[in-house]
């Protein structure tokens, strides 16, 4: 399959549950990739059209560049509102001005949303999940995610429990004014997730267990109800396979990218790409990587890959 022929507009890096060593750039595969000299160790970036983007650091700080990744600066300290550095927080921009971030408030028992429509001038602030008998543990992790500008996406995952992990989704359809539990996932997906994507075609959420075969889900109902998928057949000698949510293109809402990782006797990243909205897959090579956290589209012919330290590498396809 030929590469994406246009540039994607939005750029996606996902927080995922990695394992391993860390680095791209370290072995042989089909590209090479070189690290990337950002002014911040990241959990998640997305760039926007051009040089612009937004990020959230390792220390739980929301920044902004206007002159590419290595030129972030510092628009919101979010670890005190959080509960610290390490703490869960979620960010998804729309735009340049638009930005959402979820976190949990341990007092509270609630998971929180902030919004600002003005590049960070102003915020206004939503409670996501707020029970009596709720209880959102402080290493709980979130997923945020936005369809477009009124319908979003927020996962809350529990710590693992004798193998069960508690998930719950839940939905705005008000640009983040306000959220209501979509459905408790808990039950109905295996695996621990790695994170949610959401285009014009439906939904997707990926895990990693090694103890099961799935590895990727599917929703076309708005997440009511979600069915395993597989895009391709491992090789033999395959364990298991981790996946991290794909990516879709912001103005190509068709073209995405999905990484997975095979595990057998080696660790092996492949990369497939899409030009059909996620109904079909194909297999474009494999990354020369020890550890992904996220990934996306720089351009046409590079891709963005965060590993597990928070670095950033530069891929050559």
């Amino acid at each position: 399959m030929n590469s994406m022929k246009s540039l994607c507009g939005k750029i996606l890096l996902i927080i995922g549950i990695v394992a391993g060593l860390t680095g791209c750039g370290s072995k042989d595969s089909s590209y090479a990739c070189t690290p990337v000299d950002a002014s911040y160790q990241l959990k998640q970036i997305y760039i926007l059209d051009g040089q612009k983007g937004w990020a959230l650091s390792s220390q739980n700080e929301l920044l902004f560049t206007e002159d590419g990744v290595e030129n972030f600066v510092l628009v919101k300290d979010i670890a005190e509102e959080a509960g610290g550095k390490d703490a869960s927080v979620g960010i998804f921009p729309e735009d340049e001005s638009t930005v959402h971030v979820a976190y949990i408030v341990p007092d509270r028992q609630a998971i929180v949303v902030e919004s600002t429509f003005d590049a960070g001038t102003n915020w206004s602030q939503t409670v996501a999940g707020e029970t009596d008998d709720a209880l959102y543990e402080d290493d709980g992790t979130l997923f945020l995610n936005f369809q477009d500008a009124e319908n979003g996406y927020l996962l809350y995952c529990g710590t693992p429990a004798a193998g069960l992990m508690e998930k719950k989704l839940f939905r705005t359809q008000d640009g983040g004014k306000t959220f209501a539990l979509r459905k408790d996932l808990t039950g109905e997906i295996d695996g621990y997730p790695q994170g949610i994507e959401f285009s014009g075609t439906g939904g997707y959420l990926a895990v990693t267990y090694h103890g099961n075969a799935a590895y990727l889900y599917q929703t076309t109902d708005a997440g009511q109800t979600w069915k395993s998928i597989h895009i391709f057949t491992p090789d033999q000698d395959v364990a298991y396979i981790d996946a991290y949510a794909p990516v879709f293109c912001y103005k190509e809402k068709a073209q995405g990218a999905l990484i997975v990782r095979e595990t057998g006797k080696d660790a092996v990243y492949k990369l497939f790409l899409t030009e059909d909205g996620g109904a079909s897959w194909n297999l474009k090579g494999e990354l020369a990587c020890d550890s992904v956290k996220g990934y996306t589209y720089l351009k046409e012919d590079e891709i963005l890959i965060l590993d597990a330290t928070g670095k950033l590498y530069r891929c050559s396809l």
